[in-house]
């Protein structure tokens, strides 16, 4: 069977290194960006089950928000933003409406790991 393949993004690499340890402990391959240019090239190679990246990437050429609407030109992938922001201005940022599946969930900075994971988990196991 086939490893789930998860794409972290995140421009501080810190945090983006912890991630990856964490989430590699539920058996699954990890890939990362710390940019939106970095996140575009993994997303056009390979092939990604599921998208988790900060909202507020220090990037000049894109944020989360970018990243999610790129996803939505290819083909859809759940995603999970992780967030300091008001998740409502987030949500209008991207344009998310109720019928919307683009974004799986909203986690708010600190994020929680093992609320993460269980995220995750529902998301596989759907």
């Amino acid at each position: 069977m086939n490893k789930r393949r998860i794409l972290l993004v995140d421009d501080e690499i810190f945090i983006l290194e912890c991630l990856k340890i964490f989430m590699e402990r539920s058996g699954v391959k990890i890939l990362t960006a710390s940019n939106f240019i970095e996140a575009t090239k993994i997303l056009d190679r390979e092939e990604i089950d599921l998208l988790i990246t900060d909202f507020n990437l220090k990037d000049e050429l894109g944020d989360g928000a970018d990243l999610i609407n790129y996803c939505r030109l290819d083909k859809p992938l759940p995603a999970i933003i992780i967030t300091g922001s008001d998740i409502q201005e987030v949500r209008n940022k991207i344009g998310i409406d109720t019928e919307s599946a683009a974004v799986t969930e909203f986690i708010l900075k600190p994020a929680n790991l093992e609320s993460l994971k269980k995220i995750v988990d529902r998301i596989f196991n759907s």
